[in-house]
């Protein structure tokens, strides 16, 4: 029986990391046959209380936790070399999983990247445990670089190159990647356009509690509590600028669905906590002129549920990265609005590069100009998604292909 840890990612919470892990639980096991999981989970509590699966064990990894392990597994390294038994460290649940596992996966959605020192430390202690252990890792697709700033570029530079290897989530991360010499490197297509669909009484109840406005047209929108965050820092009203685009769709004769794809009900949030969207889809519904023809989706349904109603959309206006995922498996035009190139390189891959707006950009008038432009082009939109899903499909199972290759028979 293999032994699995994965960090970076968790049931609750984000859903976008959400559909990476179920994914990973989904597709990993038919290729190496029976294995028991360790999620590394940030959110122990929640994602206990979600947890459904048999061969997962969630273990607590805060942070805090995180940053403790690595003298922690710095010393049994040592005492290991030294033939001597780790004594008490092995009460610690987080080094007890990595010390068991044969292979540690990494699906942080964007790591070692400019101008995020916060999330770079979490970036490293991810992974320094278990590299210290002397146990294989590999980064699944995921955005990574550019490598301009001293910190990163020595963070990455003197860790990537110890990871198994390291899975780029697009062409630029990857020639980001190849400009640091790295070798042990791939690409592959995001790990949740391979989600297994399943029917579920969840996304039945859901579905059937959406309102369609007597037959409208359906423009979703998934805001998003990070790219408010940066909006925020350059003087833009992001919630005012979103909630401008709903005005005007509504009064032209769509219906809008305002969906949180990042919601956490187990604890009180500020407005501009990056772990909820709830708050901030809630500061756009206020900020309407008229909210008759726009729905508020906070709950907090499944990553499955939440790609049903998307597709359910006859277009989308995606700030979380995720969302617009399931809105290009979902078949759906697409604009996105971003804060680096995570999301552009992924919309390469569909040659639908140009449905971008910056959050350096964003506007309004942006967003309406470039919603409008997406309608008179979206037959265009719909084939390129369709001429090209199949195959990114097939990419994203590449990470599991890749990380069962690492396994020892």
């Amino acid at each position: 029986m293999w032994n699995v840890s994965i960090t970076g990612a968790t049931l609750s919470g984000n859903k976008g990391a959400a559909a990476m892990l179920r994914s990973v639980l989904k597709t990993l096991p038919p290729l190496i046959g029976e294995v028991g999981f360790s999620v590394l989970s940030v959110y122990p509590d929640d994602d206990a209380r979600l947890n459904d699966d048999d061969r997962v064990e969630i273990v607590p990894a805060r942070p805090a936790v995180l940053i403790g392990a690595v003298p922690l597994a710095m010393a049994w390294a040592v005492l290991r070399w030294l033939h001597l038994s780790p004594g008490l460290m092995r009460c610690s649940p987080l080094l007890a999983a990595l010390e068991r596992s044969d292979l540690l996966i990494d699906l942080s959605g964007i790591s070692f990247t400019d101008g995020r020192v916060v999330e770079l430390v979490y970036n490293i202690v991810c992974i320094l445990p278990a590299l210290f252990l002397g146990k294989k890792v590999i980064k699944c697709s995921q955005a990574m670089g550019p490598f301009e700033t001293a910190p990163n570029r020595w963070a990455a530079r003197a860790l990537l190159p110890k990871v198994t290897l390291n899975v780029a989530r697009g062409q630029r991360t990857l020639t980001y990647l190849r400009e640091l010499g790295l070798e042990n490197i791939a690409l592959c297509a995001d790990v949740a356009f391979a989600l297994p669909e399943r029917e579920s009484k969840e996304t039945k109840k859901a579905l059937r509690s959406l309102n369609r406005f007597g037959g409208r047209h359906i423009v979703g929108i998934a805001a998003s509590s990070v790219v408010q965050t940066y909006c925020e820092r350059r003087g833009i009203d992001y919630p005012q600028a979103v909630a401008g685009l709903v005005d005007r769709l509504t009064e032209t004769g769509y219906g809008v669905w305002l969906i949180a794809h990042a919601v956490r009900k187990s604890r009180k949030h500020s407005q501009h906590s990056r772990s909820s969207d709830a708050e901030t889809c809630q500061a756009v519904y206020d900020l309407l002129m008229d909210s008759q023809y726009c729905q508020l989706i906070v709950e907090d349904y499944s990553p499955a549920t939440l790609r049903a109603i998307i597709g359910e959309c006859s277009f989308f206006v995606a700030s979380r990265f995720h969302a617009m995922v399931s809105s290009l498996v979902e078949g759906v035009p697409t604009i996105v609005t971003g804060w680096s190139h995570k999301y552009v390189e992924v919309l390469e891959m569909f040659d639908l590069g140009e449905w971008v707006i910056g959050h350096r950009e964003l506007s309004t008038v942006a967003l309406w100009e470039k919603f409008q432009a997406m309608t008179t082009h979206q037959d265009e939109i719909r084939e390129k998604i369709a001429r090209h899903r199949d195959k990114v499909v097939a990419s994203a199972r590449r990470n599991a292909e890749l990380a069962a290759s690492l396994l020892d028979p």
